[in-house]
């Protein structure tokens, strides 16, 4: 059986699959499978995984109708059989010693969730430029001088502990909605079945939250092995169709559940304090949503189910409740503060 089973969900991702793949098949580090999962592409996706498949034998092609990103990866976890999974997004791309140096630690340790890092964007200097244009039409007497920057340090751990106590010491990780910053061992994920939630967004924070409860040996290695793609599209993102705002509140209303259910089987106090803010941080996110379509639009049992959760709005901050009653603004602050951060990295 191989060390690593590597999870590429790929859907329509035809510019980007290749460099994708060439990172994961010239892996210094040669005990992986690699999974495959076209997940009912339309564009040329699914005939670039075909050839890289026909070139190297590591590599298992499944095709399957479109299911979603849960789907795909749940599909991954059950067809994989190495001793850990690391999941990739299939317009990303990774550093060619990222599975040496994975080994290396976890073959030394009785790790079951390890942790690792991201480049903070791959970006090209013509979506600056781009972001620049964007800012300063809207804010022509903006400056935009780039200031120097040093990079942060790694946070690393000296030996193991449980994913408990990282969570009460680092609460902010379960709103980090990364699943490809970590390797996790598969029989851990079998043993105490854990999956993604299926169709629906956001799918990473359930799933993390999980991982990190049930961790009795959690482990960081203070690397950047993994490179997240800003694309121009990620950046400059329009406005969602009604289908879309429909699916991210339902959504929204699942995690709330999910956080809520978690709630009931929780007896340590640090612990319960962090769940018992995820529920309200989803309503404040369903209330800002919901305000993009009219109220008419929205689904009955969408509506009814969101009332089960009304009464965490009057504990919301003023921040927040900027965010819901003056959305438009909220959102175009930040992101103007996001991109401001962005540019003068």
């Amino acid at each position: 059986m191989p060390f690593f089973s590597i999870i590429i969900p790929i859907y329509n991702v035809q510019d980007y699959l290749a460099k994708c793949l060439d990172s994961i098949v010239n892996q210094t580090f040669g005990d992986i499978e690699i999974i495959l999962i076209n997940d009912g592409s339309t564009d040329k996706s699914g005939a670039i995984a075909k050839e890289y498949a026909k070139k190297d034998k590591r590599i298992v092609l499944i095709e399957q109708e479109n299911q979603g990103l849960s789907c795909a990866r749940n599909k991954g976890i059950e067809m994989g059989g190495g001793d850990y999974i690391i999941f990739v997004d299939s317009d990303d791309y990774v550093e060619l010693d990222m599975c040496e140096k994975l080994f290396n630690i976890l073959l030394n340790k009785n790790i079951d969730v390890l942790k690792y890092y991201n480049h903070t964007f791959s970006h090209q200097v013509d979506l600056k430029k781009t972001i620049k244009k964007f800012i300063l039409k809207l804010y022509p007497h903006i400056s935009l001088m780039k200031e120097t920057t040093t990079p942060s340090n790694l946070l690393s751990l000296e030996s193991p502990l449980s994913g408990r106590e990282f969570l009460i010491q680092h609460p902010s990780i379960l709103h980090e909605g990364c699943v490809w910053l970590y390797a996790i061992k598969r029989n851990f994920l079998l043993t105490h079945n854990i999956n993604f939630i299926p169709k629906i967004f956001y799918e990473d924070m359930p799933f993390i939250a999980q991982i990190l409860l049930y961790s009795k040996n959690f482990f960081i290695a203070p690397f950047s092995l993994y490179t997240y793609r800003l694309s121009q599209n990620s950046i400059m993102r329009g406005k969602m169709t009604k289908d879309k705002i429909i699916h991210s509140l339902q959504s929204y209303l699942t995690i709330a559940d999910f956080f809520e259910n978690l709630k009931t089987q929780e007896k340590d106090k640090e612990i319960l304090n962090i769940l018992e803010k995820q529920a309200p941080l989803y309503t404040q996110l369903f209330q800002i949503r919901a305000r993009e379509i009219k109220h008419k639009e929205i689904p009955k049992e969408i509506l009814k189910h969101f009332s089960l959760y009304q009464h965490y709005l009057p504990s919301l901050t003023f921040k927040q409740k900027m965010a819901i009653y003056f959305p438009r603004s909220f959102r175009l602050l930040s992101k103007i503060k996001h991109l401001l951060k962005y540019l003068l990295k």
